[in-house]
């Protein structure tokens, strides 16, 4: 599928709730999302950059109703994720017609796609539905967030019931601890990866958080020695794999609702960078002497 067919998914992870962000009590995640991944050639990331930059701002200028948050790669491989919220899978099909009987924004994004071949070496697509019995906390301002940890886990056919003991123990273990900064969102990949894939995010204001949670045992003495075995025997029964990648917030790349720019201006409406030009300098005067000497040679 081309990507011009994809980009219209490029929207934030609560895009569908994203007027209600500023509310008192922060929206839920959408049903489902959707993730469009590319991964960037070494050495081009702010060629890459630059150029996801103009599908947010064709959606600006077509005044888009649904809004993209871009996110850049800290760790992990060099790649860059763009997230979709919607209430249903329907709702994801009009988002799509309407794209393709927008004309010019059509146009746009198909000389877009043209460029951004030369920057990346592959693009996936992936299909997520919430798993709100696995998440904890996910109601979240992402408006203030800068950065999602994104852990990656590959289940073993026949094991999902694991996961969901494992999520389940360390739901139990947070509330016990009383941990009330812990957020995360779990999400299954129904399409566009290996099955048994599952993506929990982990919204962060800063990576000063991660100094904290590296030190933290509460959770760990909540669950307790019977609970920690538990989790050892579900991760070597259950577990294919498990990655954990950090993706920083990226604002140029992302189309975001007014009240998220109204939330933080300085970050969500970046200046453009411009360059210090150099100040001219000024030729040196003639003295008389060299005069004199020029008009002798002559």
């Amino acid at each position: 599928m081309r990507k011009s067919l994809m980009i219209l998914f490029a929207t934030c992870l609560l895009a569908a709730l994203a007027p209600q962000v500023l509310a008192q009590t922060p929206p839920a995640p959408p049903k489902v999302m959707t993730i469009f991944r590319e991964d960037v050639k070494p050495g081009r990331g702010t060629a890459h950059e630059k150029l996801e930059a103009g599908y947010a701002a064709a959606l600006r200028k077509a005044k888009w109703d649904s809004y993209s948050l871009g996110l850049s790669s800290v760790s992990g491989v060099g790649d860059a994720w763009f997230l979709t919220g919607y209430p249903s899978f329907e709702a994801m099909e009009t988002d799509h017609r309407n794209t393709e009987k927008n004309a010019t924004l059509s146009a746009e994004f198909e000389r877009l796609d043209e460029q951004d071949a030369q920057f990346r070496t592959n693009q996936r697509m992936m299909l997520c539905v919430l798993q709100e019995n696995l998440s904890y906390q996910q109601n979240v301002d992402v408006a203030h967030m800068r950065y999602f940890e994104v852990i990656t886990f590959r289940v073993r056919p026949g094991h999902e019931a694991q996961f969901a003991e494992a999520a389940k123990l360390i739901r139990e273990a947070s509330e016990k601890a009383k941990t009330p900064n812990i957020h995360w969102a779990t999400y299954a990949v129904m399409s566009g990866a290996p099955a048994g894939t599952y993506l929990v995010f982990i919204p962060l204001k800063s990576l000063k958080e991660m100094d904290a949670a590296a030190t933290d045992k509460s959770v760990a003495m909540a669950m307790g020695e019977e609970g920690g075995k538990k989790m050892e025997k579900i991760a070597s029964e259950a577990y294919i794999s498990m990655e954990s990648a950090i993706y920083a917030f990226n604002p140029r790349m992302s189309y975001v609702p007014k009240e998220w720019e109204d939330a933080d201006a300085a970050f969500w409406k970046p200046k453009p960078a411009t360059v210090a030009k150099a100040p001219m300098k000024k030729a040196p005067a003639k003295t008389a002497s060299a005069k004199t000497s020029t008009e002798t040679r002559q």
